[in-house]
């Protein structure tokens, strides 16, 4: 995990790219999310950042508390900006290790919020991004943390629900110029996970950004080197994406 800090101000910076990106008012299709148009997507997000600020507020790591259902009629950019910013202020005056429920039932702190919404905010503004026709851009830092998320604590999660889900062989994602590299295996249930490169049925090598956003079915192989068995790879997409 990153610090705290870093987690608010990526919220905060990507929030402020996304308002950017939908003042134009045009309500396009998003085809890599959901499929959903800008409109839906502003409504995600406030959806969002309303139930983790009521999360946080109630201070209960042992129940999931659903927005009230007038939040949940708050759809426009400028409802975004005051959540948003809601939500900044809730973390902060709550501190990271305030406890707060999340669907993993792991790390039931405030940090694992910060860490979601970052994420997510960055993946979100990336598909505004591919939907205006510019390519996404990913702080590599950020993006490692990211990739570690998705691995580490919500596919875990994902597969015990699934236990039929696999790509039928192991992936070994290799991140340049970061270094970085996963060995991953998912099969009956649960993800084998390894640091670092080793034998896989497919490897795929790539920047980052990239990988991250493979990771959550946002791009197809044609970002990456690919050495192996592309049917591997392929099968990602068929895993469960929370």
């Amino acid at each position: 995990m990153l610090r705290y800090a870093s987690y608010l101000e990526v919220i905060g910076s990507e929030v402020a790219r996304i308002l950017d990106l939908v003042a134009d008012g045009r309500d396009d299709l998003i085809a890599d999310c959901a499929p959903w148009r800008v409109s839906e997507l502003v409504a995600h997000l406030v959806e969002l950042c309303s139930e983790w600020n009521l999360q946080l507020q109630n201070a209960d790591d042992l129940h999931y508390l659903s927005a009230p259902r007038e939040l949940r009629r708050l759809v426009s950019p400028n409802d975004l900006e005051r959540e948003t910013d809601q939500l900044l202020m809730m973390l902060e005056r709550v501190g990271e290790e305030a406890p707060c429920w999340n669907w993993t039932g792991e790390d039931l702190q405030a940090i694992w919020v910060a860490r979601r919404v970052a994420v997510e905010m960055t993946l979100h503004r990336c598909d505004l991004e591919r939907a205006r026709g510019a390519y996404p851009e990913i702080d590599d830092v950020m993006g490692i943390d990211g990739i570690d998320e998705r691995l580490e604590s919500l596919l875990p999660v994902s597969l015990r629900a699934n236990p039929t889900a696999t790509t039928r062989g192991s992936i070994c994602f290799v991140a340049h110029p970061a270094g970085r590299a996963w060995n991953v295996s998912p099969e009956r249930g649960r993800l084998r996970l390894r640091d670092g490169r080793g034998p896989a049925a497919v490897v795929l090598e790539g920047g980052v950004g990239a990988l991250l956003q493979f990771l959550w079915n946002r791009i197809d192989l044609d970002a990456f080197v690919v050495t192996g068995n592309r049917e591997v790879a392929l099968a990602w997409r068929s895993l469960p994406c929370p």
